[in-house]
């Protein structure tokens, strides 16, 4: 099989646009109908939109209307067939499909026809389609198509042919951010629209132009557009170029044969090549085609070849093409002396959280952290600074899996504390999350872009409440679970820009960190402890590791009781908010696990003792050891031989030869 293919969208230098915009001369051709060749006409985009409004087409769309309504779908496609249409992209001589571009004239009018069917968009109104539509600062023209159930637009875009598939591709990369989805039938720039009716079309001669997107179509040999155009239209312009300028630099040579493949596939374009450039070398053409990888499309040889103003040169312009590249697989690689200035690390929240990282907030239930995560998540969704730390605005999202009843009030809490505006772009999501099936998270990533969409700002943070919710039927304590869920934690990171931020339990020993298996700690940038002390009423928040930021200073914080209101039985709802507490008043760092003050041999001195009780009460008169530690390190006596109790006197005493004793089931007095 042959090496995929990349395909080249260029720029073309030399391809010149007429001057005048879609505004000034006509620039799209009317056709009586669909079945229609020759044009009947031309329209600037001003006259199409007006001849929409004021009723131009109204009798006819109106009897497709009645035809729609009374007999059905197939009868009212067929009523359309006799409708007016207008090539929106471009201007032609003639569409008989059998024409040669030439014949066909085509010139491109600066305009892209976008359609947004309802039945693509389930559960949303036209009028909201016609809105995003409508928004968009490229869009020139708006209207409702003859069945009233889909929206045209019209965007301003370069005028050229060969770019019109980039443009298209910034179209719908636009619009699916925007959670709407372009008929692909638009990306053809020949593609008719049926003119319509409607009274309130919308029309924007100022719309900004919208820029090509790169168009990274990848496909075998000859099945990109390859096998599109006819062989004998390929050999003309195949021969011309021969017979003008004959073989060509190896350059030159492989971006005809790249582009050949594109317009009649890969056996044909070989056959066509060895007759319009003969092989020096038995089998050459078969070889160069196996070894190629990228290939310029047909359409953009034919543009260049009639539309330049170079034509010596023309081949020279066009993007070169390589051969197979050895070392197509590797990573990409870069030299570290070419790097340029200081990297900067995008902290949203100033030294505390970064765009598109990881982080994890945990500490023991009702420690508070659930409140402190949300009231972090307010300060970003309005901009106030956190503390004293500044704040980026963005939308938030909130996967509120445990506790809804909660949170609604803690969010009530905080309009009455007159932190929380209407309008503040925090959004929550209350429906089970799962991190361990890839589609909820792909769910997730679509519901952030959708905020993104609807708040006109980044959605910067996405908290996840809590781990456990989201792993249920998984199991923390394993790697493979806990990777699993870190994978769908990244997903949505990669595909939305985002922070992402899980809200999760330690374990009984606090000091250990989160519960859990420790990819988790591993794969985070940012991990937050949340402690307070049982009958204690300062929570102190702690960042425990931070990857590419200083360490901020320990956070206290202390709840505000706010009473809401009172429930059925007439007693008081509250919630509360936080208040920030000063950094004095943050409690010590626990140490993790235990730092071992004495050694077993430390209790030896104590010896001999007639009984137990005797030697625990030498060892914390005379060294201060507690009678927890001391039980502790008898037994790592015990077990490590070290002492023993004597025969006569029944004392307890150091081993004299522990390798000879055997007493390690010795049970001593008390």
């Amino acid at each position: 099989m042959s090496a995929p293919l990349q395909k080249i969208v260029p720029l073309p230098p030399t391809v010149q646009a007429p001057a005048a915009t879609p505004e000034e001369q006509p620039r799209m051709s009317l056709f009586a109908s669909c079945k229609a060749t020759k044009p009947s006409g031309a329209f600037t985009l001003a006259e199409l939109v007006d001849g929409v409004r004021e009723g131009t087409w109204r009798v006819e769309v109106t009897e497709c209307q009645d035809t729609h309504a009374l007999d059905g779908v197939e009868a009212y496609k067929a009523s359309r067939g006799s409708v007016p249409a207008v090539t929106l992209s471009a201007m032609f001589k003639t569409r008989d499909k059998d024409a040669s571009p030439d014949e066909k004239g085509a010139v491109h009018s600066g305009l892209l026809q976008l359609d947004f069917d309802a039945k693509d968009h389930t559960g949303m109104a036209i009028d909201e389609i016609r809105s995003i539509v409508q928004a968009a600062p490229f869009v020139a023209a708006c209207f409702l198509s003859i069945s009233g159930e889909a929206v045209k637009g019209i965007a301003r875009i370069p005028a050229s042919i060969v770019t019109h598939p980039g443009s298209w591709e910034a179209a719908r990369q636009y619009f699916t951010e925007r959670g709407l989805t372009l008929d692909t039938a638009t990306k053809d720039y020949t593609r008719l629209c049926f003119v319509s009716y409607d009274p309130e079309p919308y029309h924007n001669p100022d719309a900004e132009e919208l820029e090509p997107a790169p168009v990274p179509e990848k496909s075998e040999y000859g099945e990109a557009s390859g096998g599109t155009v006819r062989p004998e239209f390929a050999r003309e312009i195949l021969e011309e170029i021969s017979q003008l300028w004959g073989r060509q630099e190896y350059p030159e040579w492989l971006k005809i044969t790249s582009a050949a493949c594109d317009g009649v596939g890969e056996e044909t374009a070989i056959e066509l090549m060895k007759e319009c450039f003969p092989e020096e070398d038995d089998g050459e053409y078969e070889r160069l085609v196996r070894s190629l990888r990228t290939f310029i499309p047909w359409d953009t040889l034919r543009t260049y070849r009639v539309n330049t103003t170079d034509p010596e040169n023309f081949l020279k312009l066009l993007p070169d093409v390589s051969p197979e590249d050895p070392f197509r697989d590797a990573f990409p690689i870069f030299r570290a002396g070419e790097s340029a200035g200081i990297a900067m690390v995008a902290d949203f929240v100033e030294s505390l959280l970064i765009e598109g990282a990881a982080s994890v907030v945990y500490g023991q239930s009702n420690c508070g952290k659930s409140f402190w995560i949300l009231d972090l998540a307010v300060c970003v969704a309005t901009g106030a600074n956190f503390r004293e730390l500044e704040v980026d605005r963005g939308a938030v999202v909130y996967v509120v899996l445990e506790g809804t009843y909660g949170f609604k009030n803690r969010i009530e809490a905080l309009k009455r504390a007159e932190r929380f505006p209407e309008d503040t772009p925090l959004y929550f999501i209350e429906v089970p999350v799962s991190l361990l099936q890839p589609k909820h998270a792909d769910k997730l990533a679509a519901s952030v872009k959708k905020v993104a969409a609807e708040s006109g700002l980044p959605c910067r943070l996405v908290i996840i409440d809590t781990l456990a919710r989201a792993m249920a039927g998984g199991d923390e304590n394993s790697g493979k679970d806990m990777t699993a869920a870190v994978k769908q934690i990244d997903a949505i990171r990669a595909a939305t820009g985002a922070h992402v931020c899980v809200v999760h339990h330690c374990g009984k020993d606090e000091a250990r960190g989160a519960r859990g298996h420790s990819s988790l700690r591993a794969a985070v940038d940012t991990e937050i402890e949340v402690s307070r002390p049982e009958g204690e009423t300062i929570t102190t928040v702690r960042v425990s590791k931070q990857r590419d930021l200083p360490t901020v200073e320990p956070m206290p914080f202390s709840l505000k009781t706010v009473v809401l209101g009172v429930n059925q039985r007439g007693k008081p709802v509250t919630s509360c908010t936080v208040h920030h507490e000063d950094a004095s008043m943050a409690r010590k760092t626990r140490k993790a696990g235990r730092v071992p003050k004495y050694a077993p041999e430390d209790l030896l001195r104590f010896l001999p003792a007639a009984t137990v009780k005797e030697w625990l009460g030498k060892a914390k008169e005379e060294a201060g050891i507690s009678a927890s530690t001391f039980y502790e390190l008898k037994k790592r006596l015990e077990t490590s031989e070290r002492i023993e109790q004597e025969t006569s006197t029944k004392q307890i005493i150091a081993t004299p030869d522990s390798d000879n004793s055997d007493n390690s089931n010795l049970e001593f007095l008390e």
